[in-house]
């Protein structure tokens, strides 16, 4: 069995509402993005992206207390929902992101309202990311 290679990014997305409250993505793989969700950088849980296929939409992960959960990521260009079947909107002018049922996962771990009401909203995409791409330099 081959070992996947991975690769270190700094690719951070901050929530809009809660301002100590962010997602930072530390590792690049071929299939996904590896990282952490933070409260006042105290991390809270891993997390990890995959970028969407022809057959499924972007996903998350995220495990917390020994627990695995997942969901569907929806990206934004402001208010525009992105859709990668139409070329109306460019993959690296995304700017923003919601992580679909996270807010349930948060709320039945954790009685922290910063981190529920943050999980409830978007979180900004960071210069160090390209529309859930890295940014090549």
């Amino acid at each position: 069995m081959l070992a996947e290679i991975s690769y270190p990014i700094n690719c951070q997305l901050s929530s809009e509402k809660i301002a100590n409250v962010s997602i930072i993505l530390k590792e690049r793989t071929s299939k996904s993005l590896k990282g952490y969700f933070y409260r006042n950088n105290i991390e809270i849980g891993n997390i990890e992206t995959s970028k969407p296929s022809n057959q499924l939409p972007a996903t998350w992960k995220f495990q917390i207390n020994n627990r695995s959960y997942s969901g569907e990521i929806l990206l934004f260009k402001n208010n525009l929902l992105w859709n990668q079947s139409k070329t109306s909107i460019r993959s690296e002018d995304l700017n923003r992101v919601i992580f679909s049922g996270l807010t349930s996962v948060i709320n039945s771990n954790t009685n922290d309202f910063a981190l529920i009401e943050s999980s409830k909203g978007f979180f900004k995409i960071g210069k160090g990311c390209y529309g859930g791409r890295i940014r090549k330099l």
